[in-house]
């Protein structure tokens, strides 16, 4: 496995004596705390800030595994200032790496969600109009957690605490040597291919279909090639210097070169517990519009909404709409009081049928323009105002 010698965890690998060891520690601290604080405030905000809906939903399945790799980074710090050695018994021993293999596929796999979900807005936007609902977003988190459950369980199987002398080790154990080779390929080249492999592929398949359709709309592509780049590219740069490390075969010459080598890959993936937040939320308009808060809701109450508006959104992704991107038919749709979709104060949607301008089905009556007040809103309906 990464950055161990005969079955020792990932990340295990001590970068040697003094400053090495240090560094190490220090990124796993970093990386831990600006991973807590982003993603509480993530569940925080699309809690208590947002509307239910299935943009949200994503938002939390993938914060809550984040949170969850976050949280074990300090034990992993602690066992490499110690040089390796594990202090907290075999039951942590067994909890805490099957717990941040849980953590990596459900944020690899609800990553995946999302990329699909997006594919599906813009491909067959029919289909979404009359299947994409929060229960079924709901089922499909639950899904991904079950699916990554399940690949984190030989983990927790074959973990276990060993004792050479006074210092001890939480290491796989697999058994003999006849059996121990290949369970330890057989659980490398699963985890590679569930991991990291796969959702790539579909990752960038989807995010590939989106670019052109969002192109062929004239739906801004330079911002959506942005985000897909920084989506694609994250992904890609964290996972796999991990995964390459895991085929690379080590000899006694060549092995402080790779526990140093190991120990970088296994950094670079808690990397990946901030900057996803970053990337799926803070990006999106309507998640910053929550992040504000309360006195853009005090304004939208004052125009006659209920408590709607930016701060009970959807929280997009992208600049668009689901109702942009459903056409015309779904913006109509949403005027009326229980529609289903993102609930946007009706004020802002009638002037939809008095004259306003409207490009691809999403009038010029924006968010920002009905919380400014009915002055900016009645000048929004007149041909030609900005």
């Amino acid at each position: 496995e990464l950055g161990c010698w005969r079955g020792f965890p990932p990340g295990a690998g001590v970068w040697g004596a003094g400053s090495g060891r240090a560094i190490s520690v220090a990124i796993f601290v970093v990386s831990s705390l600006l991973g807590m604080a982003g993603n509480g405030l993530v569940i925080w905000v699309t809690c208590f800030r947002m509307r239910r809906t299935i943009n949200s939903i994503w938002f939390l399945s993938l914060a809550l595994a984040d949170l969850l790799y976050s949280l074990l980074l300090p034990f992993y710090a602690a066992k490499t200032a110690a040089g390796n050695q594990w202090a907290f018994g075999n039951f942590l021993c067994k909890a805490v790496n099957s717990l941040l293999f849980l953590s990596m596929f459900a944020s690899v796999f609800q990553l995946t969600l999302i990329s699909a979900d997006r594919c599906l807005l813009v491909a067959r936007p029919v289909w979404a109009q009359r299947f994409r609902t929060p229960r079924l977003a709901w089922g499909a988190a639950a899904v991904a957690w079950l699916l990554a459950g399940a690949f984190s369980a030989p983990y927790l199987v074959f973990r276990q605490v060993t004792c050479r002398g006074e210092r001890c080790f939480c290491i796989n154990n697999f058994g003999d040597e006849a059996t121990r080779v290949v369970r330890q390929q057989a659980l490398i080249v699963v985890r590679f291919v569930a991991g990291f492999l796969a959702p790539l592929l579909v990752i960038t398949a989807c995010h590939v279909v989106v670019m052109l359709r969002a192109g062929h709309r004239g739906r801004r592509p330079n911002r959506t090639a942005k985000v897909v780049a920084a989506v694609v590219l994250s992904f890609f740069l964290c996972w796999l210097p991990y995964h390459v490390f895991n085929f690379l075969h080590r000899s006694p010459r060549n092995r402080a070169a790779f526990q140093v080598g190991s120990s970088l890959a296994f950094s670079l993936t808690c990397l990946g517990c901030f900057l996803n937040p970053l990337l799926y939320a803070f990006l999106g308009r309507r998640f910053q519009e929550g992040l504000r808060g309360s006195s853009r809701a005090r304004c939208n109450r004052s125009l006659g909404g209920r408590g709607q508006g930016p701060m009970r959104g959807g929280g997009q992704l992208w600049d668009g709409t689901e109702q942009g991107m459903l056409g015309a038919q779904s913006c109509t749709r949403s005027v009326h009081p229980g529609s289903p979709g993102p609930c946007w104060s009706s004020a802002c949607w009638e002037p939809m049928g008095h004259g306003g301008a409207m490009h691809a089905g999403i009038p010029w009556a924006t968010l920002e323009q009905c919380m400014l007040g009915p002055q900016s809103l009645a000048r929004a309906v007149h041909a030609g105002s900005p």
